[in-house]
């Protein structure tokens, strides 16, 4: 086994423990948006196998069907990640569809050129260098089909994508943040803008791959050294971000226009704001881990605009405040019950925080220190 082959095999495992992990992560905590993600790590790693495989001799010519729509898929999902951190609804939309065109085109080519001409396409490749990096090869015109509108639909969507998580992604919730409609801090959309300058990097690495220029052995190790980068850049801040998707909740409510005609009466606004949390806190509606303002509007048959203007006239900063406010005292009820040595993780959980990271985060909001260090004081209180 080369230095090639050899850093090929430590992207796969990588790759592949990243896959797990992360799927262990969204069963768990219940973040179903890390389904992109893990998706693209598992596919990174099937798409970096074949050269591996060829050095013990094993068949490969499965690859000409997949491995250049397995390509041009990557990116489109860690796209659709950052996208999906702002919306509820976390499964793919059929108007998002269009990102995998590239990939279907490359389906089809795979498709038409595997049956008849695998088997040739994979004879003509040397691995025992790095010829198969070239962006052509040689009288294998097949090979390079694929390899041609594999690498220039790859360059073409690092263009695309660098500017769509800049422009549409990063500076969106930045302006959201600079509402002052949530607590959440601008370090959170920090790696998000850096994700960004990663897509624009992995634009230089495409065109040098259209060059063909890996085929220096160095600059080989040197691109699978900034693919790890990028690998666990994204692996560990995606455990680590908060969710966004309830932004546009609040938004939505400052934007639905109030009827004119109707009468402002003190109040009975006042009444029916003390049903609301009393019918609120009953149903225990705040453990929902996918509670959202709409949700709650439909459920009780009042308009969004309506709880946004009761919850205004209490001691609540917005809807996720009196959310985060009932989940932190539910919490402490449990750490003041439950025995010592009960899983802080799963007191979180059953508060109805959808990850460790937020519940540790909303508790030293709301109560000045950590849950661990709550439980070792007993007589802690809330802040005021």
């Amino acid at each position: 086994m080369n230095l090639s082959v050899l850093i090929l095999f430590i992207v796969f495992i990588i790759f592949f423990a990243f896959a797990l992990i992360l799927f262990y992560v969204a069963q768990s905590m219940n973040k179903k948006g890390l389904s992109y993600l893990y998706i693209a790590f598992f596919l990174k790693a099937i798409h970096v196998l074949p050269p591996v495989l060829a050095s013990f001799d094993l068949n490969i010519n499965y690859s000409v069907y997949i491995n250049t729509a397995i390509k041009v898929s990557l990116l489109p999902l860690y796209y659709l990640y950052l996208v999906k951190l702002g919306q509820q609804n976390k499964s793919i939309r059929l108007i998002e569809l269009w990102h995998f065109a590239p990939m279907a085109i490359e389906l089809i080519l795979g498709l038409a050129i595997a049956p008849n001409h695998a088997h040739e396409v994979i004879g003509r490749i040397n691995f025992n260098d790095n010829s198969y990096m070239k962006l052509s090869i040689e009288n294998n015109f097949y090979f390079n089909v694929l390899s041609i509108s594999g690498k220039s639909f790859a360059l073409v969507q690092c263009v695309v994508y660098s500017y769509l998580i800049y422009y549409n992604l990063y500076r969106k919730y930045r302006f959201k943040l600079k509402q002052q409609i949530t607590n959440i801090g601008s370090n959170n959309l920090h790696w998000i803008k850096v994700a960004a300058f990663l897509f624009m990097a992995e634009c230089l690495l495409v065109g040098l791959h259209l060059f063909g220029i890996y085929v220096n052995q160095y600059l080989y190790a040197l691109t699978y050294m900034y693919l790890l980068f990028f690998g666990f850049y994204f692996f560990i801040h995606s455990i680590l971000q908060p969710d966004l998707s309830f932004i546009d909740d609040e938004i939505d409510a400052k934007n639905t226009p109030k009827p004119s005609k109707e009468p402002d009466y003190p109040h009975r606004n006042r009444e029916a704001l003390e049903k609301f949390i009393h019918q609120f806190v009953q149903e225990k509606l705040y453990l929902q881990p996918e509670l959202t303002l709409a949700g709650v509007a439909e459920a009780f048959n009042i308009p969004r605009y309506k709880i946004t203007e009761m919850i205004k006239m209490s001691e609540y900063t917005n809807f996720y405040d009196l959310v985060n406010q009932h989940r932190v005292e539910h919490s402490i009820r449990l750490l003041e019950t439950l025995p010592a040595n009960h899983s802080l993780d799963s007191v979180g959980i059953a508060s109805g925080f959808k990850s460790r990271s937020s519940f540790y985060r909303v508790f030293k909001n709301q109560v000045g220190k950590t849950p661990s260090s709550y439980i070792s004081v007993p007589n802690s209180h809330l802040k005021n």
